[in-house]
């Protein structure tokens, strides 16, 4: 593959993972995540607070090139606050 026929590649910060589809934002995170994926190479970083099950993990890395989860402790956010 030529440097022409590759994909740019796209840096994607969420501040909570996709998965699962539960919430608003989660919903329109990983739809957005659909349509780019059609025309960049998506590198997703997320930030998050919980363990995130391997299975979403995977149906995550289907539709991105790299997923990088920033695990947060809750109780550093808390002391910031």
């Amino acid at each position: 593959m030529s440097a022409s026929d590759r994909k740019p590649r796209l840096a994607v910060l969420t501040p909570r993972f996709p998965l699962p589809l539960n919430k608003g934002d989660r919903l329109r995170i990983f739809h957005q995540l659909e349509v780019l994926h059609q025309h960049f190479e998506v590198d997703l970083h997320c930030l998050t607070f919980r363990q995130i099950p391997s299975e979403d993990l995977k149906a995550i890395k289907g539709r991105c090139s790299k997923v990088t989860v920033h695990k947060l402790k809750w109780w550093k956010a808390a002391v910031r606050l």
